[in-house]
């Protein structure tokens, strides 16, 4: 046998030793179950179903759902219902028309824009119809061109001041 395992049976013997010792039973321990001096003298009384007073028949079965809670008979409150918050005042013309004017700007697009010399012109599309304006010209009834960019250009309606700048790849941006 080699010293290694000779240290591990040692440690082996040692651990089990010690087991023995602790769980040897002593002269005078208590045991570990205690009786009393009653047990095992059970009583027919031990054994009656005991009924809550109030139910007069002891024949009767009582039903009691073990896997639902009783539940308190509790009032329920009374709870007030918040009141309603009042309805946003009702908008004004010129909401309206700067609503409208938003609206028709978003559905215009930028599809291209091309410069000649230092002046620029933008093509741009809305729904079927297209424009070809120079800065200063007018796309529709509405918006006026105030400047071409590369690749924006920025409109401005005069009657609601709502401007816009659309990018080249369409989409618009309100300020």
């Amino acid at each position: 046998m080699t010293h290694r395992q000779t240290v591990f049976l040692s440690m082996i013997l040692l651990l089990l030793g010690a087991n023995i010792w602790y769980w040897w039973p002593r002269a005078g321990e208590i045991p570990r179950m205690e009786t009393s001096s009653g047990a095992g003298h059970y009583q027919a009384e031990d054994f009656a179903l005991k009924i809550p007073p109030g139910v007069d028949d002891k024949h009767t079965r009582l039903h009691r759902d073990l896997f639902r809670p009783k539940l308190a008979i509790v009032a329920k409150p009374v709870v007030k219902e918040p009141p309603k918050p009042a309805d946003p005042p009702p908008k004004t013309p010129e909401q309206l028309e700067e609503e409208a004017a938003r609206a028709e700007l978003s559905q215009i697009k930028l599809v291209g824009v091309v410069f000649r010399g230092e002046r620029g012109q933008a093509y741009l599309t809305r729904g079927d119809q297209a424009y070809m304006v120079f800065a200063g010209g007018k796309v529709g009834e509405r918006f006026t061109v105030e400047s071409i960019a590369t690749d924006t250009v920025q409109l401005k309606d005069a009657k609601t001041n709502v401007t816009g700048r659309i990018p080249i790849s369409g989409v618009s941006i309100s300020q």
